[in-house]
């Protein structure tokens, strides 16, 4: 058996809430943060062995120097770290800084990471690891076995980069469950539900679709296996979690995996107020009815563009009416919606920026985020004649598509009368504020 080590799992401190995890980063638009989801799941495969200590800097709020105090007092002896295209000069400043104070082994994960990483290692000497495949234990081999070639990992012996082949673990597959306890659990929130603590879960890896924007598809697709999803989730309910996010790329990919998760759920008394992702074109009336009986309160739906004929040049080919069906059997299920949208997708125009406002509006969501496109190497956007947006244009759009959509009085009604504390409406307050200055 190799020694234990000191291992600490840390969402670096930055200047804005970045939400850095699963090689999808954002910086939130108001005032939320979830659990990082590749932290979590290395933390059940790496606690088999290791003891782990969790920073979460975002979500504690933690200035960088505070931070590196922290980290001083525990003094790991290797650190798994998170980073993200839009905070990677921050990242590095304060990496650099880490490693020069008491040279801790640093691998780390991100989206330029995952999609540039022997480039962005051979810049930057003070890397010592890239962890290719959250639900590895490739890190465990690292510790175990170094100097040999680990699939899924990106690092180091003396002074030559070696880069392990890229081997995905089984289908269906299984990982221990996260150590919740070990994250700072009361800080998660979203800007919706009911009071009390969220944590997250996720029930498949990767995404089957191949989305021309999104860069998870280059991840694979595999599913996980169900009685492992019901003992995580029995560990979240022993800390009192009454809030959950499943974190899928859409949880309805194979109904059959999600029907059985439902039913192992409701036999189990496993009762979370919950939401997920969706696509629009993998789920049925009938399942959402399924979903509201167990715990489903909202869906977010990846609509992208309000325009047809722009949502068909990326692969998407369900119809506005039949989007609008899908809402309405939504509501009648009882269960609310966000919308998202993309803005400055190719062949989008001034016309089609205007399309997507308008049917947002009129769709009858409950809840619209606009984001905007941001480019990564994995990802294959078509070069199609558009008009492009400068970066002013494109905040003016997004302010005023919010304005427009939240300050209608049906909307802002509709949440008032759902709020069921004073403390749920003080961050809805917060939030709504948040929402409307920020200019990210």
């Amino acid at each position: 058996m190799p020694p234990a080590r000191k291992i600490l799992l840390l969402n670096p401190p930055g200047k804005k809430s970045y939400l850095r995890d699963y090689y999808c980063p954002n910086v939130a638009k108001a005032r939320y943060v979830w659990p990082p989801g590749d932290l979590l799941l290395q933390s059940g495969i790496l606690s088999q062995i290791h003891f782990l200590k969790v920073i979460d800097a975002i979500a504690s709020g933690l200035s960088p120097q505070k931070t590196l105090g922290e980290i001083e007092r525990f003094q790991p002896d290797l650190i798994f770290f998170l980073t993200s295209s839009l905070s990677w000069e921050e990242d590095r400043d304060f990496l650099r800084q880490l490693k020069t104070g008491f040279h801790p082994v640093l691998i780390g994960s991100g989206d330029m990471l995952q999609f540039q990483g022997e480039k962005i290692f051979r810049e930057n000497l003070f890397l010592d690891g890239i962890l290719l495949d959250l639900i590895s234990d490739s890190i465990l081999k690292f510790l175990d076995h170094p100097g040999v070639t680990i699939p899924n990992l990106i690092y180091r012996n003396n002074h030559e980069i070696v880069s392990g082949p890229r081997i995905r673990p089984a289908d269906p597959f299984e990982v221990p469950a996260a150590k919740y306890e070990l994250f700072p659990i009361s800080r998660y929130s979203l800007p919706f539900g009911n009071p009390g603590l969220w944590g997250s879960s996720y029930t498949s890896y990767g995404c089957p679709y191949s989305c021309y924007f999104c860069p998870v598809p280059e991840m694979g697709f595999r599913l996980r296996k169900v009685e492992n999803i019901i003992e995580e989730l029995h560990h979240l309910q022993s800390l009192k979690i009454n809030n959950l996010v499943f974190r899928d790329s859409s949880l309805t990919n194979v109904l059959p995996h999600t029907l059985d998760l439902i039913n192992r759920m409701k036999a189990e008394n496993l009762y979370f107020n919950w939401i997920c992702h969706s696509r629009p074109d993998t789920i049925t009336p009938q399942f959402l009815q399924l979903m509201r009986q167990s715990g489903c309160f909202l869906i977010m739906f990846g609509i992208e563009n309000g325009n047809e004929e722009v949502r068909k040049i990326h692969k998407m080919t369900i119809s506005n009416e039949e989007i609008r069906a899908l809402f309405q059997a939504c509501r009648e299920s009882k269960i609310k919606i966000l919308a998202h949208f993309i803005l400055g997708l190719p062949g989008e125009s001034p016309d089609s920026v205007q399309d997507t406002i308008n049917f947002a509006i009129n769709s009858g969501c409950d809840y619209m985020s606009f984001n905007i496109l941001f480019s990564r190497s994995a990802t294959a956007i078509p070069t199609i004649d558009h008009i492009p947006l400068s970066g002013k244009q494109r905040i003016k759009i997004l302010r005023r598509a919010h304005r427009k959509f939240y300050l209608r009085p049906r909307i802002m009604y509709h949440h008032l009368a759902g709020i069921k504390s004073l403390s749920q409406l003080w961050d809805n307050i917060r939030s709504g504020i948040s929402l409307f200055r920020n200019k990210t």
